[in-house]
């Protein structure tokens, strides 16, 4: 089957009957590696968002902000699958991490985390809890590069550039089929978890392959112009825990989301466990 055949066929499954064998099926017979597009990052902090259930809770254990237990993971998410789990966090592929740029990862992980925001209607207030992690070490992304949107991002455009240029026009032509595919499903909106079926098993079948930590692939919810990243939990062995803060979030509309400083936590790295310290 080509790729466009194939394509084709899982647009027109009924992901309601949770068809996971067949879509496994197709995706085996995709050639992924002509896909795989690696990003080495030289800014190695991720910001992981928590939203708290009420706004008297508070997380106290480190693993609390790292990826959610397998046991507890009993739907399909973006990137992975039942009884398995992935660290979400969010990224800016800069060269440095200043103030600019924590405030702007505060805020598509604000966006990418609270559905409130996404309401026009929306008055209301949350709280939420950051954990900012450096990875020591280096890792292997797989790159979810979109053909249409590239002009919104000047990043995935490089990667876009870079990886033509590598590649024979039938690379191309095959990546683009399957990009522009892969691409819908990781950005596209989700209410009922068998509408992530396709980007979870896609995920789940890449990421049994050593060569990749995880995924990178823009918000749709930002416009394309910022990233999220979802790895692999074994990449929690090389990364560290810095700073921990709960913030206010205050929103207006959804142009408008205030986000305020609450409390910053105090990480004992021993025991792993935090405490709270209001600002």
């Amino acid at each position: 089957m080509t790729t466009e055949t194939i394509v084709r066929k899982l647009r027109r499954l009924d992901l309601s009957k949770y068809p996971k064998e067949e879509i496994k099926y197709l995706l085996e017979q995709l050639e992924l590696k002509l896909y795989c597009i690696t990003y080495n990052f030289k800014l190695k902090v991720f910001l992981r968002v928590r939203r708290n259930e009420n706004n008297s809770e508070s997380y106290i254990n480190v693993s609390d902000y790292s990826y959610k237990p397998f046991e507890k993971n009993t739907e399909y998410c973006r990137a992975s699958i039942p009884n398995k789990s992935m660290f979400y966090a969010s990224v800016v592929l800069e060269n440095n991490f200043d103030s600019e740029v924590r405030c702007r990862l505060k805020n598509i992980c604000a966006f990418e985390t609270l559905p409130l925001i996404q309401d026009p209607l929306s008055i209301d207030k949350q709280k939420i809890s950051y954990g900012l992690w450096q990875l020591n070490g280096s890792i292997n992304l797989l790159t979810i590069l979109d053909f249409k949107n590239y002009n919104k991002n000047p990043k995935i455009k490089e990667m876009l550039n870079h990886y033509i240029g590598e590649s024979t026009a039938y690379n191309v032509k095959e990546s683009e089929i399957l990009s522009n595919f892969i691409s819908e499903e990781f950005t596209k909106k989700c209410e009922k978890d068998y509408e992530y079926m396709i980007s979870a098993i896609f995920s789940d079948l890449l990421c049994n392959n050593d060569s990749f930590d995880g995924i990178l692939y823009p918000s749709v919810k930002k416009d394309y112009k910022e990233f999220n990243v979802a790895l692999k939990p074994e990449v929690m062995g090389k990364m560290e825990l810095l700073a921990v803060e709960e913030n206010i979030v205050h929103i207006e509309n959804r142009t408008q989301a205030d986000i305020k400083s609450h409390s910053e936590g105090k990480i004992d790295k021993i025991n792993k466990k935090i405490t709270y310290n209001l600002l």
